[in-house]
């Protein structure tokens, strides 16, 4: 749909951004009021892409990039677990709970849930753009309070083309691109690719020459599919992948069907440090391997209480996690499909893929690509050693500060008061019933926040199971406040 200018519809409940969280906040609402009678409420999604639902996270058209989670995981309905392995069925894919499916293939089935959904509520529309800009209808500018009045632009750079106000927002944003870094900026853009999930950096990377040296900058779950989009279309020259740490996202380990261990008993006990934490942690999977169960279970076992320990530790002891802790808690909770880790071992295994513990120190423009000087972890001035590449890849995955965001709209709500950065920068701060709380630390009332912007609250809230939680908490939320 195309608002003109002068137009200036209302709608009870405006979603911005319509992929896996905006979707299915929107298909909640809408099947929550038909499952207790009720009209279903007026919605406007507003996402910048040409379809909604997939988002960016599942549009890959590549099939080597398979989903993280097992089928069984993944259903997109908080209320119906198996809903998805059901749809795979009824199309015939030979799925288990326990498959790991091209994200391609979900993301269609995010497609037909949304379209199943929206054909019998006449009042749910579409709106293809980019949010730029949202204030309070009222004018008031001491108070954050709906309803609320939205600029929409074809992309963030442009002007303003339509108008809507809305009697409540939901922030539903996503993951936000990777960002530049001091060097990078000396780099020619032929040469460096930002981000690599951009549709122009997936037709440079198709299009690079078979034997082009390609120099990766993390190493994480965003290289290893990197390096099977590479090999898919052909690509044969050396990938080297650098990171302070140098460490790979684990495997899942193969199943027919998730398993589902009870959660260590004295959690509640556990003392409220990272270290106690990982000690704990530790004790468990030592007992848990002794009676032969998976270390990979253990930490699923914990995942539905990962919010509650966020919460129980002080801020400095959060402090201590993000620096010390967090990139091994990610290579072991965010673990790469069984096919995804083979394959990158056998590319390793074949020098064709090195994997390094280094940082980049500075780098250097060359005719014919880049030169980067790079300190091994550890090291001292006199180890740096420098490294030549055609392509250098940005795969450290999302930026994480809502400052550091390419992103004008979370830019004026910061500035104007009406949200704010949390203390540790993961996003932006809020209540536990989603309200975005303003500079003041007051609710901007019918404000809501879902989705990666709210890991100070919860942590983990980036993956669908418990992203599919939070969408159907929030539309209930959004259902009662009528």
């Amino acid at each position: 749909m195309t608002l003109s200018p002068t137009q200036s519809p209302n709608v009870e409940v405006a979603i911005i951004g319509g992929g896996f969280t905006g979707s299915m906040i929107a298909v909640n609402l809408l099947r929550l009021a038909r499952e207790r009678g009720q009209a279903p409420p007026s919605v406007a999604l507003i996402e910048a892409r040409d379809i909604a639902g997939p988002g960016l996270a599942y549009s890959t058209p590549d099939v080597s990039h398979l989903l993280n989670v097992p089928a069984g995981r993944m259903s997109a309905l908080a209320s119906d677990p198996d809903h998805f392995v059901r749809w795979c069925l009824g199309r015939e894919l030979a799925v288990t709970g326990g498959t790991f499916v091209s994200r391609g293939v979900f993301g269609q089935y995010l497609q037909d849930i949304l379209r199943e959904h929206a054909a019998s509520a006449p009042s749910f529309r579409v709106i293809n753009g980019h949010a730029i800009d949202l204030q309070s209808a009222t004018g008031d500018l001491q108070r954050s309070i709906g309803p609320w009045r939205l600029a929409i632009a074809p992309d963030r750079r442009s002007k303003a083309t339509a108008e809507l106000v809305a009697k409540r927002v939901v922030l539903a944003l996503g993951n936000a691109p990777p960002c530049d870094f001091a060097w990078s900026r000396s780099l020619a853009p032929r040469t460096w690719i930002r981000d690599p999930w951009s549709a122009d950096a997936r037709r440079r990377v198709s299009e690079l020459a078979v034997h082009d040296r390609v120099l990766i900058i993390g190493t994480g779950l965003t290289m290893m599919d990197l390096v099977l989009q590479l090999d898919s279309t052909g690509h044969r020259g050396s990938i080297a992948a650098i990171s302070r740490r140098g460490l790979l996202s684990l495997p899942h380990r193969t199943l027919s069907k998730p398993y589902h261990r009870d959660r260590p008993g004295d959690l509640e006990f556990w003392p409220s440090t990272a270290i106690g934490y990982l000690r704990n942690l530790r004790r468990a999977v030592l007992e848990a391997a002794g009676k032969g169960v998976d270390w990979r279970e253990v930490v699923t076992s914990i995942r539905q209480d990962t919010p509650a320990l966020w919460k129980r530790l002080p801020l400095v002891e959060k402090q201590r996690f993000l620096r010390h802790l967090r990139p091994y808690w990610d290579t072991h909770r965010h673990r790469a499909a069984p096919e995804v880790a083979a394959k990158i071992d056998e590319l390793m295994r074949s020098g064709r893929l090195t994997i390094r513990p280094a940082r980049v120190v500075d780098a250097e423009q060359l005719a014919g690509g880049a030169r980067l000087r790079i300190m091994p972890r550890g090291g001292r001035p006199d180890d740096v050693t420098t490294i030549d590449a055609d392509v250098v890849i940005n795969c450290t995955g999302p930026e994480t500060s809502p400052a550091g965001a390419d992103d004008p709209l979370v830019h004026k709500l910061i500035s104007t008061g009406i949200a704010r950065v949390d203390e540790l920068a993961l996003g932006l701060d809020s209540t536990p019933d989603y309200q975005v709380l303003t500079r003041s630390g007051k609710p901007a009332h019918g404000l809501l926040l879902v989705g990666p912007l709210q890991r100070p609250l919860h942590w983990e809230c980036v993956a669908v199971p418990e992203l599919r939680v939070h969408a159907h908490r929030a539309a209930e939320l959004l259902l009662l406040s009528e």
